[in-house]
Formats: structure tokens, C-alpha cells, sequence
């Protein structure tokens, strides 16, 4: 089951449908594709605003504290989420996410 945060949902439900019929991953071993359907996707992705879900409000908040570990946050008096937050998140992370990529903080693969 997907739930995402509110926004265009026509190309959600589009990319979704799209991934379980032909769904691809990166080979973590070189160039190429592997073929990899979403084949347990049981229902069409369901939106819900944010700010009624903790869930999607703990998803936000890692999201931006990964992108915030790679990239510093401008200076400002107070920091919305500091640099050091995605370290403080600890056991939270999946350290093994990264075991074939090297050269990062624990828990990020960053996107091309």
C-alpha cells in the first residue's frame, strides 16, 4: 500500500500502475537494468495531507534530514533541521541500505 502526501495524485497513481507492470531497479554491480515489477501494490497509491498523519510528518522529516547531511543548510539564526539531525536519528536508520555504496553517511544513497 502506498500513502503519499497530497499533490498531484493523477501522476503518482500513473507512476505507480506504471511500476507493476514494468517496474526497474539500478544494478548496484554495474550498468544495466533489473527487471523488478511492483507486483504486491494491492491498491491504487492513497493521499493524505501531511499534517494529519505522523507517519508522513516522520517521512518528511527524514527525507529532509538526509538531504540536509549532504547538503549544509544556509545560515540563518535558527535552523529548521540542523545538519547533524539524520545522525541523530541512530538506530532509526537502515545502515544496510548503503552496504554497496561507499563513500557517505550511513543510511544515503544520493540520487544522481
Amino acid at each position: 500500500m502506498v500513502i503519499h502526501d497530497e499533490g498531484d495524485e493523477a501522476t503518482v497513481r500513473k507512476r505507480a500502475r506504471k511500476a507493476r507492470r514494468a517496474g526497474t531497479a539500478g544494478s548496484a554491480f554495474g550498468a544495466g537494468l533489473l527487471k523488478r515489477p511492483f507486483t504486491r501494490l494491492i491498491d491504487d497509491p492513497i493521499p493524505r495531507s501531511s499534517h494529519q498523519s505522523y507517519f508522513l510528518q516522520l517521512a518528511d522529516l527524514d527525507a529532509y534530514a538526509a538531504f540536509r547531511r549532504l547538503y549544509a543548510p544556509p545560515a540563518r539564526p535558527v535552523q529548521i533541521v540542523p545538519q547533524t539531525m539524520w545522525d541523530e536519528l541512530g538506530s532509526a536508520r537502515f545502515r544496510p541500505v548503503r552496504s554497496l555504496y561507499r563513500g557517505g553517511p550511513a543510511g544515503i544513497v544520493p540520487g544522481p
